[in-house]
Parts: structure tokens; sequence; C-alpha cells
């Protein structure tokens, strides 16, 4: 599956991403996820990854997108909701998870619909909203190897700058690692130059996750290391 994704990306899907650095340009395919190529496959990205997931109409086919690069959901069930929280979007076990097995989890995603939030994200492309999703995924495959005590254990430990910033950035990785790179660094690199977010955010940002530069650079790395296998 991971094969078929990343000749998939890179055999259709290749226009360079506006802004990237020019290295990257040089020595990587920049793959843009376009709504326009996914819309005939929508019946195809339903039955395949819409198993145990509620999706909004309105978010439909980025998140179904998004689920495409993570298999391993494919019978995991998802919510995907609007709603107020304390992120431009967050991935969390539901409550009622907590009293059932780790295999029985069921998980939410919800997007934010605080008018700050909102500003951030009507400009966002595809391309960046499925790379924002590919994030909140990677988080939910990180909570699906923890138990009920190290999901409370992490809950607790995220209150702390430094821990919440090795694991943003691992969760960023592993997205890399799922091929979402590129749409990952388009929306990081909207959030410092076009959405408009205040000064207080975009810090927040730079301080716990992956820059623009050193998303492109993991990806160089990660696409060198399955090259060499």
């Amino acid at each position: 599956m991971k094969k078929f994704i990343k000749y998939f990306l890179l055999c259709f899907l290749s226009i360079s991403i506006l802004s990237a650095p020019s290295h990257a340009q040089e020595d990587l395919s920049q793959n843009y996820l376009q709504r326009s190529f996914f819309e005939n496959q929508l019946p195809y990205l339903k039955e395949q990854f819409g198993n145990k997931k509620q999706i909004p109409e309105a978010i439909e086919m980025e998140c179904l997108v998004a689920l495409s690069f993570y298999p391993q959901l494919k019978d995991i069930p998802i919510t995907f909701l609007f709603g107020k929280t304390s992120a431009t979007m967050t991935a969390q076990p539901k409550l009622s998870s907590f009293i059932k097995s780790q295999d029985k989890r069921e998980y939410k995603i919800t997007i934010n619909t605080s008018e700050s939030a909102t500003n951030i994200l009507k400009n966002l492309s595809f391309n960046a909203l499925v790379g924002w999703l590919g994030h909140e995924l990677a988080h939910i495959t990180q909570y699906m190897e923890k138990s009920n005590g190290g999901l409370l254990l992490t809950g607790f430990s995220y209150l702390i700058p430094g821990f919440r910033k090795k694991f943003e950035r691992e969760t960023d990785l592993i997205a890399i690692q799922h091929y979402m790179g590129f749409a990952l660094y388009e929306g990081v690199q909207y959030t410092f130059c076009c959405s408009g977010a205040s000064n207080s955010y975009k810090a927040y940002v730079h301080k716990y996750y992956l820059s623009p530069e050193e998303i492109i650079s993991e990806i160089e790395n990660y696409y060198a290391e399955m090259d060499a296998k």
C-alpha cells in the first residue's frame, strides 16, 4: 500500500508548491493534491476508507483523501465534527473509550468553529486542509499504540512545553512517513504567510511544530531512505 501511494503521488499529482525552497524544487517531485483529481473517485474512497467513519458532507472529500494515506485506520471508528476546541483542529479518543479495551476505542477529530480558527481555515487549499487532517490522523495512530493509562499520561504530559514540542514534531514526522509531507508543508507555509493568523498563533506553531524548512528536509531524508531500500 505504501509503495502504491508513493507511486500514485509521484506519477499523478506533480505540480510545484508555491514558495518551496529551491533545493527541494530541484531534488524532489513536489506533489499537490487537487480536488478535481479525486472528484470522480468519491464512491471508491467511501467504499475503501469510509467504514466506521462519520464525516460532515462539507469536508467529506478532504477527510477521505487524508484517510487514504493511513490504511491502518480503515476499520477504526473516527468521527469528524465541527465544534469548539482548544486548537484549530484536535484529535482525541472519545471519553467513552476510556472504559473500553484498547482495540475497541473510538476517536474524534474536531475542527474548531471559533471566529479566529474559521478565519484561518476559510482560505485553506484542498491540499493544505488534507495535510492538516493528516497530522490529526497521525495523532490517532499514536493513541492506538497506548494503553488507557498511557493516554492519560500523555494528556497530562502535554501540558509540559518540552513534551508537547517533542510530541507534535513526532506527529509531523509520522505524517511525512505516510507521504503527506508536501500537503503538511503547504499548510504550515500558509499559516505563516497567508492565513492572517495572529502573531501569537504563528509563534505557537513555530515553537511546537516542524518549520517549512524542516518539513522539506525530513521529506528529502525519508524519500532517500525509501529509495535506498
